[in-house]
């Protein structure tokens, strides 16, 4: 069993006087001897030099010379085991103290004369207690008969034994592994390498984790404790946490207590009985004076009396039971509480009957049958009466009124739309507001009597004008608007404008102006620039002079009126001169030398509230101005430390050696460094200066930079944030993407099988035949070579003498012609290998053509090959103009297209069909230069890709139907999926682009695993597969799933890097392609090789 050492360091224990003990001494010695038997086995007091030694001081510690972190990841070790027993036992001698008492055993005792010694001394000692334990049980039973033990210790004597600090002296062997940092910030040391300092001030590095995301995305796939695994920042371990403390933390997360034992719903404790007991408390008779009242109350009752017999406090009225209704309909009594309320509006009153509601109304009162039809024919609203008087013979005989229900609604509406508050009007005098106008007679003349009558007009006469010498008057039509000042955006969308005086519209002047007529009337119309259109009559107004020097003083900001002086002198009221003699002469009243009551109450209350010290006087202003120190250190207490948000401004790093007049040699740089110091940015550079080295101070020269430094110093504090953002909690394994394992998408190419050698240069192009059997590769060594597949044997071979630019086998399978494009020829070559049938089946379908009666030019010469070229086995030769560089098939075998790349050019891109051998430009002219094209495998799209953008043409309708942003600088190559809704494209810049053109013209994903420029990329025909070859000499397999749901998008994973070829003239692998039907792939590169991965 391992036992513990328990180290206690006694300070000199200072002795106060107790009230003295009535135990005997002999009593005392055996009440000790019995407590030291008891407790013989367990706990034997030695003394430090010949204790027993620490059980597990032999172990072996593979960790001891490591640093703190080292031991932390078995967090179940026995050294936990120890530690808790030492947490006990300090727990339970925490109440030991022993003061005046001699602790006898077998081998040592302490008495209090040796205390008193070390007090005066002033030394400490230190006794050591090992404690074993036989089980747990007897380790419990222990601990809680020694806690006992210390608590009588403890209440016999005075002393305390305090608990030493277990850093002050440290016997033990094993290397402390706890964190020595203390409760601090863990981002204090965010930029530094250690995490804080041991006990010999040497500092404590951080552990160096090795672990990225995907280290992190294994251990989480792979480690079943992962998920009760935490961090310890403060020691840069990993902690595997227990079945109590997960436990415990559930308990947590649902709201629970942490102890499992504690009962939240145990019942309370009464300490006094609800019931009422026969026998009393106490059996002592009540005192005398719990029968007599107090003075205080004596003293109350008597001011009661008094405030009765006053008048103050009156007897209350006993409340009326009798329920109160308030009648809607009667009179308001003006003195009760609705009628004393200021604004109260009363109930509105009900008209009383009149005759006609009589049952025997007078006969004028009857109506007749034409007012009766009238009278239904009327709205409910418009009536006079809301019923038709009837006459009946007695009072017996009417019956019962029919519209009760309906009446009494219609009361209670009028109760409930009563409005609640009166307004208030202005009382205003009627006499008051007619104006004080002369009489008309003291202004005449003017126009009484009708004279004479123009008469001539058809309709009404709108305007008239009387000449400038009123011998002629002229009439027509009003052409002024009638609408008013209403917004002309309500007629914007009818043809009127408006109505006349007779409810008739007014239509809209019929304007023929268009832009044109506007031009001319701009250029011709001197009063153009003075014109303006009047919506509200539809006709071209012209401002005079004043209207125009108007707007121009209004433009200018100053006030419309000419006259206006806005800068006249302001008139003082009164003046601001001393006058020699005073207003009145009247000498002043004594009372206003005399102080008032009021003020004298104030002064009174201001002189007691001194004197109180609640009124203090005000300091002096310090007139020194206070200035903010940004480089100081900032207390925490002030009012920006205080605030929540606040950022202190940031500090500048403390000089090191570099900066010494006299560094170090290790920090002086070298000729090379210097140079490397000098070639590099400023941003880049790890210091701003270059250190070096004087005989003394006074060497030192002045500072150069110190402008330059105090500059980026205030930069540093202008660009400090004023605020601190928040920045959302994201957990960093919800960032790393839930990709499946590799080993779940076979199968895919993972080894280099074969290598087909014999082309002297690098091959720049390969192409597989549809059966998967035969493999053509070109190169620019000027051959052409045909090879097995299986055994990477070189079935034919074919010199042409120049570099072979691209090659391509017909897609079709019951036609055996490879595509050959070197120069301006375009080469249909018949390998003749593999089946004869076929190969002879090609040859009829060729020779069986016939040239048609009208041959058309076309910009491509076809001719059928002769004498050793048909030996070799070509048998079409295409001529075109320019340099071909590359030819592809489409998906049926009777269509080519090459490609001609020339900028300055619209014939870049040639369509040919072999059965009719017909050519065809399909596009006018160029939008940029090509780089490559692709058939769509289904339908009849057709792929261009430009420097930049992949634009896709419709064949049939000969329309651009859509234009892709590959969002990369020079587009390589390209290649559609077997499907046709996905498109891949490479590019020179190192990016692969995928392209769901379901989606978006814009890239679905951005892959940049290459370094170098992307030469070629490919699809499978048949297997989720995709590969790119690059300049870096790798070929980087991906799947690739492309999923018939269209709101699941695709599934894009790397699977394997195949690396083989040698990169040669900074170019590694040129061109990529699939096998037809296995998960195999061709690559070839500028070493001169053809590799297959299988």
């Amino acid at each position: 069993m391992a036992s513990v050492v328990l180290e206690v360091s006694m300070p000199a224990p200072k002795i106060e006087q107790e009230p003295k003990d009535t135990m005997s001494k002999g009593k005392k010695e055996t009440a000790k001897r019995k407590n030291t038997e008891e407790e013989g086995d367990q706990m034997p007091i030695f003394d430090g030099k010949d204790g027993t030694a620490i059980a597990g001081d032999d172990d072996d510690l593979s960790d001891s010379e490591e640093s703190v972190y080292s031991g932390l990841e078995d967090s179940g070790s026995d050294s936990d085991d120890v530690d808790d027993e030492d947490d006990l036992e300090d727990e339970n001698d925490e109440d030991i103290s022993v003061e005046g008492l001699e602790i006898d055993t077998d081998d040592n005792k302490i008495d209090d004369g040796e205390a008193v010694n070390n007090s005066e001394t002033g030394e400490k000692s230190t006794k050591t207690l090992t404690k074993k334990n036989k089980n747990k049980r007897e380790k419990t039973t222990n601990n809680a008969e020694e806690k006992e033990k210390g608590e009588k210790v403890s209440r016999d004597g005075g002393l305390t034994l305090p608990r030493s600090n277990e850093y002050d002296e440290d016997t033990s062997d094993e290397e402390d592994i706890r964190n020595t940092v203390g409760n601090i910030p863990m981002e204090w040391y965010k930029d530094y390498p250690h995490i804080g300092y041991d006990l010999d001030g040497k500092k404590i590095f951080k552990p160096i984790r090795n672990k990225d995301e995907l280290d992190e995305f294994l251990d989480k796939m792979e480690n079943p404790d992962y998920w009760r695994t935490v961090h310890d920042k403060t020691t840069g371990t990993d902690i595997r946490l227990s079945d109590e403390q997960v436990d415990l933390v559930h308990r947590l997360q649902r709201g629970q207590f942490g102890d499992v034992n504690f009962n939240e719903y145990e019942p309370s404790v009464d300490f006094f009985t609800n019931e009422v007991m026969i026998h009393p408390v106490t059996n002592r008779p009540m005192d005398k004076r719990s029968f007599i009242p107090s003075l205080l109350d004596k003293e109350k009752v008597s001011k009661m009396v008094h405030a009765i017999k006053m008048g103050w406090i009156k007897p209350r009225k006993p409340k009326d039971s009798t329920p109160q209704y308030y009648d809607l309909w009667a009179k308001e009594d003006p003195n009760a509480i609705l009628g004393r309320h200021k604004m109260h509006v009363p109930a509105p009153k009900m008209r009383l009957p009149g005759h006609e509601e009589s049952y025997n109304p007078p006969p004028e009162y009857l109506l007749s049958e034409e007012e009766r039809l009238a009278w239904e024919q009327q709205d409910a609203e418009d009536r006079k009466l809301n019923f038709l008087p009837q006459k009946y013979e007695c009072l017996r005989a009417v019956p019962a009124f029919s519209r009760f229900i309906h009446e009494r609604f219609e009361r209670c509406l009028d109760l409930y739309l009563c409005p609640r508050q009166r307004k208030m009007r202005v009382n205003v005098n009627p006499e008051d507001l007619i104006p004080k106008l002369p009489k008309p007679k003291d202004l005449q003349p003017f126009p009484t009597t009708q004279s004479l009558v123009y008469r001539g007009h058809t309709s009404l006469v709108r305007c008239i004008s009387v000449s400038p010498t009123g011998q002629w008057l002229v009439s027509g039509v009003d052409i002024r608007n009638t609408v008013g000042n209403i917004p002309m955006e309500w007629y914007k969308d009818y043809p009127h404008i408006g109505y006349d005086l007779d409810g008739k519209k007014i239509f809209k002047p019929i304007r023929n102006k268009d832009e044109l007529d506007e031009f001319l009337d701009k250029m011709e119309n001197p009063d153009y620039w003075r014109t303006v259109h009047d919506k509200t009559t539809g006709t071209d107004i012209r401002l005079s002079d004043e209207q125009v020097d108007l707007v121009h003083r209004l433009q200018r900001g100053q006030f419309g009126d000419v006259n206006f002086n806005e800068y006249e002198p302001s008139v003082d009221f009164f003046t601001n001169e001393v006058m020699i003699h005073p207003v009145t002469n009247r000498p002043m009243d004594k009372r206003s030398f005399i102080p008032s009551l009021l003020d004298k109450e104030k002064v009174s209350k201001m002189v007691h509230a001194i004197k109180m010290g609640w009124i203090k006087p005000r300091k002096p202003k310090d007139s020194t101005p206070q200035y903010y120190d940004l480089w100081a250190k900032e207390d925490p207490n002030a009012i920006l430390g205080r605030h929540k948000m606040h950022v202190p401004a940031p500090k500048m790093r403390l000089p090191g050696h570099e900066e010494s007049y006299n560094p170090p040699p290790e920090y002086l740089l070298s000729e090379e460094e210097r140079l490397a110091w000098e070639q590099q940015d400023a941003e880049d550079r790890k210091l701003n200066f270059l250190p070096q080295k004087y005989e003394c101070l006074r060497a030192v020269p002045a500072f150069s930079r110190f402008i330059h430094e105090r500059f980026e110093r205030c930069l540093d504090l202008y660009l400090c944030p004023r605020q601190r953002k928040m920045r959302v909690n994201v957990n960093p394994e919800d960032l790393i993407p839930k990709l499946p394992k590799p080993k779940d998408l076979q199968p895919f190419p993972t080894t280099q099988s074969l290598v087909y050698r014999g082309h002297t240069s690098l091959v720049r192009c390969i192409s597989v035949s549809p059966t998967g059997q035969w493999l053509v590769s070109g190169s620019d060594d000027g051959s052409v070579r045909f090879w097995e597949v299986s055994t990477a044997r070189c079935m034919k071979t074919i010199e042409v003498s120049v570099a072979v630019k691209s090659v391509a086998w017909s897609p079709n399978p019951a036609v055996c012609l490879v595509a050959i494009a070197f120069n301006e020829t375009v080469v249909l070559l018949n390998p003749g290998l593999g089946d004869r049938l076929i190969s002879s089946a090609t040859d009829q379908i060729i020779s069986a053509y016939e040239e048609p009666e009208e041959v058309r030019e076309q910009p491509v010469q076809w001719a059928a090959a002769e004498g050793k070229d048909q030996e070799l086995g070509y048998r079409l030769l295409l001529t075109h103009p320019k340099a071909v560089r590359q030819v592809t098939w489409h998906g049926k075998g009777d269509y080519l297209a090459t490609v001609m790349p020339d900028n300055n050019s619209s014939m870049q891109v040639l369509i040919h069909q072999v059965s009719k051998r017909r050519t065809q430009n399909p596009f006018s002219r160029n939008k940029g230069q090509v780089q490559c094209v692709a058939f769509h495998p289904v339908r009849p799209f057709f792929f261009v890709a430009t420097q930049r953008y992949v634009r896709v043409y419709n064949l049939i309708k000969q329309e651009l139907s859509k234009k892709l942003a590959a969002n990369c600088k020079w587009i390589s190559s390209i290649a559609i999926h077997p499907g046709g809704d996905n498109v891949i494209c490479g590019s020179y810049d190192s990016r692969l682009t995928w392209f769901d053109l379901d989606l978006s013209t814009k890239p679905y994903k951005v892959l940049r695993h290459h370094k170098k420029a992307l030469r070629g990329v490919a699809y499978h025909r048949s297997y989720p597969l995709f590969a790119s070859a690059s300049d870096d000499g790798s070929v980087i397999v991906c799947h690739g799933m492309v999923y018939n749901d269209l709101l699941q998008n695709p599934l894009i994973v790397p699977v394997k890097v195949l690396k083989g070829h040698a990169i040669t003239h900074d170019l590694g692998v040129l061109d990529v392609t699939f096998h037809p039907t296995q998960p195999w792939v061709f690559s070839s590169g500028a070493d001169g090789t053809v590799r297959l991965f299988t």
